[in-house]
């Protein structure tokens, strides 16, 4: 038992001397990790909202389209401008109608280069009637149906340029065509 005591010391030495470079190690990396966090800043929030289309321009550094016709009991400036990033850069900006908290319009813009977005983007809600629309010379989609709350419901699709616009709205499919066939860029 006296030659054997010695062993189990130095035995106690190194595994004790090896957790302690173990622990110094791990301390190490978990220092090195929180680097990026302190060069990089913190990470963007997504989705991002905005006060006005001005501040959402600069921010994103993109031009916003919005119709050069915009009937007079709609109220303006939007309820809510947001830009999310999944699938693409979104943008979307909510009208009420005048003098309500009634959701009258929504007008989404998706820029991406891509010829197809992942399914579900540009699809009308399920049971509308869809019949193809030129908006400006170019391709588009109107929707007509009934929306979650049962109210009369349209929307038209369409890309332009370098992005994909959708206009959804309770307000009458002429109407919503007349605005579409409007925006800028």
């Amino acid at each position: 038992m006296a030659r054997i005591w010695p062993f189990i010391k130095e035995l106690f030495k190194v595994v004790g001397t090896l957790g302690v470079i173990i622990g110094l190690v791990a301390i190490g990396l978990r220092v090195l990790n929180t680097i990026p966090l302190y060069i990089q800043g913190e990470p963007e929030k997504w989705p991002k909202h905005y006060r006005s289309i001005e501040e959402a321009e600069t921010s994103l550094g993109i031009r916003i389209r919005i119709p050069y016709y915009f009937p007079v009991y709609l109220e303006w400036p939007p309820s809510l401008i947001k830009a999310d990033h999944l699938p693409a850069l979104t943008l979307s900006l909510d009208f009420l109608y005048r003098g309500k908290e009634e959701l009258a319009l929504s007008i989404h813009q998706i820029i991406s280069e891509r010829e197809t977005l992942p399914q579900g983007f540009l699809e009308a809600p399920r049971g509308w009637q869809e019949t193809s629309v030129n908006i400006k010379g170019r391709a588009g989609s109107l929707a007509v149906g009934k929306n979650k709350e049962g109210k009369d419901g349209s929307r038209i699709s369409w890309r332009e340029y370098d992005r994909y616009l959708i206009l959804e709205s309770t307000l009458p499919p002429e109407e919503l065509i007349r605005i579409a066939r409007t925006m800028g860029h």
